[in-house]
């Protein structure tokens, strides 16, 4: 099974961008999986992730009774935002600004794209909060598996 390269992440607050000498405003940012170049920000956010679901694993065997009644199948969709919010409930403070700096370093190294061009820090510091959490939620779920 071939996995897919990249994919867009639409914004909810759309961000300035130059090009050609003109100002244009982008709605959509396109994500491309990491690659062996970025492995230092890849294995600070999967060994997030791999805590993030160690954590979750033990707290649905203290809980079974709950996890039992529940709904089991999430739909893909909310997936990224259950990943996003995952990383609030499981990390303290440092360990979540370790992994929001190393997945703006990925984006920043190749890893993202605004109207066909790199993003740069000057991108970064436009987007929304809530945007970029969400963004690392999809990006997470579409290019790290265990």
């Amino acid at each position: 099974m071939t996995r897919k390269r990249e994919f867009e992440f639409s914004l909810a607050a759309p961000i300035g961008v130059h090009k050609d000498g003109e100002k244009h405003f982008a709605d959509k940012i396109t994500l491309v999986a990491p690659s062996v170049k970025n492995n230092k920000s890849r294995c600070i956010i999967k060994q997030a992730i791999a805590h993030c679901i160690a954590e979750s694993q033990k707290n649905r065997e203290s809980n079974s009774d709950v996890v039992a009644s529940s709904e089991t199948n999430e739909d893909f969709a909310t997936l990224g935002p259950i990943m996003a919010t995952s990383l609030y409930v499981f990390l303290d403070s440092n360990q979540i600004l370790e992994v929001i700096n190393a997945f703006t370093d990925l984006l920043i190294s190749g890893c993202g794209r605004v109207l066909d061009t790199p993003l740069t820090t000057f991108h970064l510091e436009q987007l929304d909060a809530e945007d970029l959490d969400k963004m690392l939620g999809e990006y997470i779920v579409n290019f790290f598996k265990f």
